[in-house]
């Protein structure tokens, strides 16, 4: 089962490695240039739905799950799906058919999260800067 998992992702790797340089590629150039890898925040200067979840993930994986949880609350939906897609890719290997909903989801809830904190506390995440 392991041997067949590391076959699959070895594949992938090699059939989407051009597209994963190119995504790494931007994000460091927007680093470099601006300081951030968000459009939103540096076309508008403004904190999109999905800000704080790349902190919120490095919170989480340093240890810190409670100060990921008040970064980004969706971040925890983030990782059960990523967690739900690679078993069902690696381990079980077979598509995962619900991966399409629960992206619709995850926005839904996304937007309904950004305005309730938006609503709330205006410009919410200028507290995190």
């Amino acid at each position: 089962m392991v041997k067949k998992a590391i076959e699959l992702v070895k594949a992938d790797l090699k059939k989407y490695w051009f597209h994963i340089a190119i995504a790494a590629s931007v994000v460091t150039i927007l680093m470099l240039l601006f300081g951030e890898v968000c459009w939103t925040q540096i076309l508008f200067n403004f904190p999109c739905p999905a800000c704080g979840m790349t902190r919120a993930m490095v919170l989480f994986f340093t240890g810190h799950p409670i100060e990921a949880f008040y970064m980004n609350p969706l971040f925890f939906y983030v990782i059960i799906i990523s967690g739900l897609f690679v078993w069902n890719r690696y381990i079980k290997n077979r598509p995962f058919k619900s991966f399409f909903i629960h992206f619709i989801i995850f926005f839904i809830l996304l937007f309904a999260a950004y305005f309730i904190k938006t609503i709330f506390f205006g410009n919410y995440m200028l507290l995190f800067r």
